[in-house]
């Protein structure tokens, strides 16, 4: 005469009233079966929180709220509706978290630097769930200790921007801000002060260029053939740059062994051609 199917699958129609949820929002998860109306148990499983209820009928809604610190992306619900015949249906819904913007981090490699050493600056948004927000741009600002901005830049959240300072930059406290998404981030960060000169013989002139971002105001010795001759003062500000005659030191033109003794370190300038060749009336009145 024919045969007969015996199954014990449900027939169940599960679908969500929208695919796509904030944070903290509330969403429905609506079932329709298509069966003879009975008793029906069902169990949703999310976020490894299992929830039963019991309903009579063929068509059921149960809302749940997802937790303000939900992980953003895609998460799965897990269905089960069964009936007192040991009948059932399981399946997965598939639903969107929308991440949202809740904090921004703002850190440097270090906190003290010299001039002309790289400053690296991170910036980070974090989402809901302390995971990278990774549509954040952040705006990064250096300012000095008179709140003149040195740099400015965008980048983008979890990036760094590298800010190279300059040669003769002031030693000092200076500010990082980031603004992104909101939020804003301060930190400082030390200049130190450097005090170094270059030395060298030109033009039948001594010079000495500070090359510190410190002004200088010291003494020292000139030695010609690693003789002491003389002591001169030296004060000057970063990049300038002092001139010292040394034709009254010497008895004869020639080459001279130059160096001179600067806060106890002697520094070599090499050989020297000093030529007396000031006039006649320099010479008498020194």
């Amino acid at each position: 005469l024919g045969t007969i199917d015996i199954t014990d699958k449900l027939s169940v129609n599960s679908y969500l009233d929208k695919k796509d949820f904030l944070p903290g929002e509330t969403f429905t998860i609506n079932l329709k079966v298509n069966e003879p109306s009975r008793e029906f148990r069902v169990k949703f499983d999310f976020e490894g929180e299992a929830t039963e209820q019991i309903f009579e009928g063929t068509e059921f809604s149960y809302p749940i709220k997802s937790k303000e610190n939900i992980k953003s992306g895609l998460h799965n619900i897990n269905i089960k509706v069964s009936d007192l015949f040991g009948n059932y249906y399981e399946s997965n819904l598939e639903l969107s978290i929308i991440p949202v913007a809740k904090k921004l981090e703002v850190s440097i490699d270090k906190s003290d630097y010299l001039p002309e050493e790289q400053l690296e600056i991170s910036g980070e948004i974090f989402d809901q769930g302390d995971e990278r927000f990774e549509d954040g741009i952040i705006t990064i600002r250096v300012l000095d200790a008179k709140e003149n901005e040195i740099a400015n830049s965008q980048i983008n959240s979890g990036s760094t921007y590298t800010l190279q300072l300059e040669k003769y930059i002031s030693p000092g406290i200076y500010k990082v801000t980031g603004e992104g998404s909101g939020f804003k981030k301060e930190i400082t960060f030390n200049v130190k002060e450097l005090e170094k000169i270059d030395v060298y013989y030109e033009g039948n002139k001594l010079k000495i260029l500070n090359e510190g971002n410190t002004e200088i105001s010291d003494s020292f010795v000139v030695y010609l053939d690693s003789n002491p001759v003389t002591n001169f003062n030296l004060k000057s500000k970063p990049s300038e740059i002092k001139e010292y005659d040394l034709r009254a030191l010497v008895s004869e033109d020639r080459v001279y062994d130059l160096k001179i003794n600067f806060k106890g370190q002697d520094i070599n300038v090499g050989d020297a051609l000093i030529m007396d060749d000031r006039p006649i009336s320099s010479k008498i009145t020194g």
